[in-house]
C-alpha cells in the first residue's frame, strides 16, 4: 500500500528549516537597511552643511529632524517658503531598535555609549551621525 500523507516529523523538519532561514535572513536585511539609511542621512547632512555652511543646529531632536525634512532659510530657520531643502522626505527609524529619535551630542558623551530611547546619535561638533545600538553598529 502506498503512503500519501505527510507525517508530523516531516512538518516539524520543514518548520525548523524555515525558522533557521528566517533567523539568518532577517538580521542581514536589517543591517542592509541600516547601512542604506546611514549612507542617505550622511550624504544629506553634507548637502545641508554645504548649503548652510553648518550642520543642522536644532536645539531639540525634533527641530534638528525638521531642518532636514522641511524647507529652511540660509541660517537654518524653518520657513515653508525657504530656499533650502527638504533634504530628505521622512526621517528613518533605526531598524534594530525601532526608534527614530536623535541624540544631539556636543561631544560630551562617550561615542560608544548606548542611550535608552534613542535611535540615532549626532555629534554637533564633528558632524558624526551613527546608529545608537548595542550591536557595535556605532562603528559604522
Amino acid at each position: 500500500m502506498k503512503r500519501t500523507a505527510v507525517t508530523v516529523v516531516e512538518i516539524l523538519i520543514v518548520l525548523i528549516l524555515v525558522g533557521i532561514s528566517a533567523a539568518v535572513i532577517v538580521p542581514h536585511t536589517r543591517f542592509k537597511e541600516l547601512t542604506s539609511d546611514l549612507r542617505s542621512i550622511r550624504a544629506n547632512l553634507e548637502l545641508y552643511r554645504v548649503a548652510h555652511d553648518a550642520y543642522p543646529n536644532g536645539v531639540t531632536d525634533t527641530l534638528w529632524v525638521a531642518q532636514l525634512t522641511g524647507r529652511t532659510d540660509k541660517d537654518g530657520t524653518l520657513n515653508e517658503s525657504g530656499a533650502y531643502g527638504p533634504y530628505i522626505s521622512t526621517f528613518p527609524v533605526n531598524p534594530f531598535n525601532g526608534n527614530g529619535q536623535v541624540l544631539l551630542d556636543d561631544g560630551s558623551h562617550d561615542p560608544g555609549e548606548i542611550f535608552t530611547g534613542v535611535g540615532w546619535y549626532f555629534n554637533t561638533s564633528t558632524g558624526r551621525f551613527a546608529p545608537n545600538d548595542s550591536r557595535d553598529h556605532g562603528r559604522l
